[in-house]
């Protein structure tokens, strides 16, 4: 879980693979793939997190993907995972 409130949206990049019409149902699947530390401009370190979506058409063709790096001000980025219990 990370708080969005000191989270700052870095870098994005997309990559099409196939026309998207008006009614095309389109479901995103993000994935973890870089958790990091960077120089921010003043000379501190700052996490970063990278993460990549997948998307595909109701049929399940992929029809794009995007990759965006957010940085973390202050403290880190944690993962939360669900209980089982």
């Amino acid at each position: 879980m990370v708080n969005n409130a000191s989270v700052f949206h870095g870098e994005e990049e997309y990559e099409c693979y196939q026309q998207i019409y008006p009614g095309d149902v389109i479901t995103g699947t993000p994935k973890v793939v870089k958790i990091g530390k960077k120089e921010s401009r003043s000379g501190s370190q700052v996490d970063t997190i990278t993460v990549e979506v997948f998307y595909k058409n109701q049929r399940g063709e992929n029809v794009a993907n995007d990759e965006n790096e957010d940085f973390k001000i202050t403290g880190h980025f944690e993962a939360v995972l669900p209980n089982k219990g």
